[in-house]
């Protein structure tokens, strides 16, 4: 990958696109193509519904599960 296509998101940068003084808990970070990278931060209980396509999820802080 050259310079040019690279794209970096630090965790601090992604957590302050849904910061608690911020209106949104989800924001988009990066779309190319196929792949699009998103933050969502639930609270307290995470409303999602499934969705009809295949996802990652990796948990910044706190734990996953029920």
């Amino acid at each position: 990958m050259t310079a040019q296509n690279s794209h970096i998101i630090t965790i601090d940068d992604a957590q302050a696109a849904v910061a608690p003084t911020k209106t949104s808990r989800f924001q988009i970070l990066f779309e190319r193509e196929n792949l699009t990278v998103e933050i969502y931060r639930p609270v307290s209980t995470d409303h999602q519904k499934p969705h009809n396509r295949d996802e990652c999820y990796v948990i910044i802080e706190g734990a996953g599960g029920g």
